[in-house]
């Protein structure tokens, strides 16, 4: 974090058409890097190998109790067995344990218990080595979520959602992931009144906490930590699916979306029905303390490193440079840059979807419902339209899926608003032709932050500029 401190002073005065991040306070925190090395020593890599196809894959887990040599590890259950069933009658092939020093554990796949219902299995493994447990935080996640906070400029702005952090294993997926690597990502996470239209997991599997960390497939099971380092929910869903756009420049990525966890409380209140036992587990019940200036400017640090470290070639008057503006203010919840940036990519090229999907979901965020579903349609309109063109491809099918869903979700909330501007579309997707080749689509990469952009263009620059990026 202290590099990311000293690398980001040398940066001053680089134009990031975001925002310029208030950069008034040295960077002294120690609270991001104390939660990384938390995050760090208690996940797990949970690697699978099919010995009869000889493909990999994986997932992540974190430890929570041991009993002499036997440590316990949380993850997703859909980590470890193939279906939803009690008990796992799929379970997945060559399944082993990773621990951050890098040691490999045998799996028995006998100490695998999936708890009732929800998406989460506990499993054991032994080793005299000494791991660091997690400690779980089951305390209102809610409280003070929304709020109204004084920038150093003067301006008072309503800030939304709590500091969370995303730790796991991002599965090998080329061309976007060629390596194997741990991964840790601060978000935000939603407040419960804004979760409502984004929920669009079957209830029952427990999907009930929504953030903006960016996450991938390989991920799930990992946990979701506060800015104390206590686990307060375990991930499992994103949308793992990637948008671009075609251009001379070839396919440059953008990532609109969210992550999907389940809270912890649902397996302190399950545990005992599946005969876990929960004394060796340390839980604490109070919320985290308040952050003081330095915490809000190092983890808004990690915020603008997330998109730097892994920057495109997009340029600054293209629609995909506009989403990724976008795409950033988004997943810091600040709503109004947002669509301010969707519009400007609007502008630029009003076919390209992922910027409606983008202003769906920030309407949504903003509980107009009836806008959302308006920009909804219109991201499935385009979508249709690429999917005749492109028939080969399945890309564009699975997205217009999740729009569909997420359009769909909000229909029941929009009882009391005017009908929608835009007529409901019930048609499905154009076929892939019998003879197409179906290849998975592999993950999107985190939204981008220019490292350098040309001096400011007012044709080019959102209409608010706010004083922080955070």
């Amino acid at each position: 974090m202290k590099v990311y401190h000293v690398f980001l002073a040398v940066l001053v005065g680089v134009a990031i058409a975001l925002a310029q991040p208030y950069l008034g306070a040295a960077f002294m925190s120690d609270r991001v890097d104390q939660v990384k090395a938390i995050a760090q020593e208690i996940t797990v890599l949970i690697p699978e190998t099919d010995p009869q196809s000889g493909k990999t894959a994986n997932g992540s887990g974190f430890l929570i109790a041991r009993q002499g040599n036997t440590y316990t590890v949380l993850t997703a259950n859909h980590v470890v067995c193939k279906n939803q069933s009690e008990p796992c009658n799929d379970p997945r092939p060559g399944l082993k344990v990773v621990t951050h020093d890098g040691r490999e554990h045998r799996l028995n796949f006998n100490t695998v218990k999936k708890l009732p219902q929800v998406d989460l299995a506990i499993l054991k493994f032994e080793s005299n080595g000494n791991y660091k447990l997690a400690t779980l935080g089951n305390y209102d996640t809610d409280h003070n979520s929304e709020r109204e906070v004084q920038l150093p400029n003067g301006q008072i702005i309503r800030e939304y959602g709590h500091f969370v952090f995303a730790s796991g294993w991002p599965g090998i997926n080329p061309p976007n992931i060629s390596e194997l690597k741990y991964r840790f990502s601060v978000g935000r996470l939603l407040p419960e009144n804004r979760m409502v239209g984004f929920r669009i997991r079957p209830p029952e599997e427990g999907y009930q906490a929504v953030y903006t960390s960016i996450t991938y497939p390989g991920m799930s099971g990992g946990p979701v930590l506060d800015t104390e380092g206590r686990v307060i929910a375990v991930h499992g869903q994103n949308e793992g699916t990637r948008v671009s756009n075609e251009g001379s420049s070839g396919r440059q990525p953008v990532l609109i979306g969210y992550s999907l966890s389940i809270p912890i409380a649902e397996f302190l209140n399950l545990a005992p029905q599946a005969s876990i036992p929960l004394n060796n587990i340390t839980v604490q019940t109070n919320p985290p303390q308040a952050l003081n200036q330095d915490d809000i400017d190092a983890i808004g640090t990690e915020f603008v490193f997330a998109g730097m470290q892994e920057q495109n070639a997009a340029q600054p008057n293209s629609a995909v440079y506009w989403a990724n503006q976008g795409n950033q203010y988004w997943r810091a919840l600040r709503t109004e840059e947002a669509l301010g940036a969707y519009e400007k990519a609007i502008a630029i090229d009003s076919e390209f979807y992922p910027v409606w999907y983008g202003k769906g979901l920030v309407k949504t965020f903003q509980e107009k419902y009836d806008e959302a579903f308006a920009s909804y349609n219109q991201a499935i309109t385009i979508l249709d339209k690429q999917i005749a063109e492109f028939p080969r491809e399945t890309e564009r099918k699975e997205r217009r899926e999740w729009v569909v869903k997420l359009r769909d979700q909000i229909q029941p909330l929009m009882a009391n608003s005017s009908p929608p501007t835009i007529p409901r579309d019930n048609s499905p997707a154009p076929q892939t032709q019998p003879n197409s080749t179906v290849q998975p689509s592999p993950p999107s990469p985190p939204p981008t932050a220019p490292l350098s952009t040309p001096e400011p263009q007012p044709e080019t620059q959102p209409e608010t500029q706010p004083g922080w990026l955070w």
